[in-house]
């Protein structure tokens, strides 16, 4: 394996400035096509509450920079228009002191922690080449993990058989509800170069127990999935990924399958709960 650096990070020719205007609305959701059939009542809706724990002064900024740009509101307005839900699902901000996003089954919640939008700067920001598509990059990574979290939310509330991991299946969820668009696609870039871990830093190598034993997959694993389901969606668009050695040919060869595999599941499992 090639491992790229920083100064080999830029990817040529993508224009950032649509998708930072449509992570800004959070309008992805118009890209998923309807069911069949409306099986399924529409008795709830994802919804906002107030920000929790907010103290420090540059999470604040960052606060309300995004509900300047109502960014939750476009994801849950994207949702609601698409999904039948049996019942509310709240979604906030919150200051946690760490990065992180989770779904709470006890309370029907979903919170994003200010941090998302914060800690990975620094890692993102080795990938382009000016503040701008930095700051697009950490909405797209974030755009992405609130996704996986609503995943979470869509599979405890409709009752949604899972095999195997549940944290694997909704990063699929994630990845299928996001890459019908450049834009999605971008996003879904975005998280995986997240997940990206130095092999010659610190990266969790898997040969610890607690990284063994962690519900999610290890993540330079979660890397190597987002960028195969995202070059399997449509190969030749993303022939980039593979000539650029961002992602191996031995796994290459298997992402159109894998792709099509969680597209056409994730179609059956949600048959009826998506909105004509």
């Amino acid at each position: 394996m090639t491992v790229f650096k920083a100064e080999r990070g830029v990817r040529g020719g993508i224009q950032r400035a649509a998708l930072s205007a449509l992570l800004a609305l959070g309008l992805f959701a118009a890209a998923v096509p309807a069911a069949a059939q409306d099986d399924y009542e529409d008795e709830g809706d994802f919804y906002i509450t107030d920000a929790e724990n907010v103290t420090d002064d540059g999470l604040q900024e960052v606060l309300e920079g995004l509900e300047e740009d109502e960014f939750l509101e476009g994801i849950v307005e994207g949702l609601n228009d698409s999904l039948n839900l049996p019942v509310d699902i709240s979604i906030n901000f919150k200051q946690c002191g760490e990065e992180n996003a989770y779904y709470s089954p006890d309370e029907t919640a979903i919170t994003v922690c200010l941090e998302l939008f914060t800690e990975p700067r620094e890692k993102l920001a080795a990938f382009y080449d000016n503040d701008e598509d930095t700051d697009a990059a950490i909405r797209g990574y974030a755009l992405a993990i609130i996704y996986h979290e609503v995943g979470h939310a869509v599979v405890n509330v409709m009752e949604i058989p899972i095999t195997g991991r549940e944290e694997d299946a909704v990063d699929q969820f994630a990845v299928w509800w996001l890459s019908d668009n450049d834009e999605g696609d971008l996003a879904v870039i975005d998280a995986a170069l997240g997940f990206y871990e130095d092999p010659d830093g610190d990266a969790r190598t898997g040969s610890d127990e607690d990284s063994l034993a962690d519900e999610h997959s290890l993540s330079q694993q979660r890397y190597y999935n987002f960028l195969c389901w995202v070059y399997g969606s449509d190969t030749s668009a993303h022939a980039d990924l593979l000539e650029e050695e961002w992602l191996t040919a031995a796994r290459a060869e298997r992402c159109e399958a894998e792709f099509e595999q969680l597209n056409t599941s994730w179609y059956v499992l949600m048959e009826g709960r998506l909105k004509s």
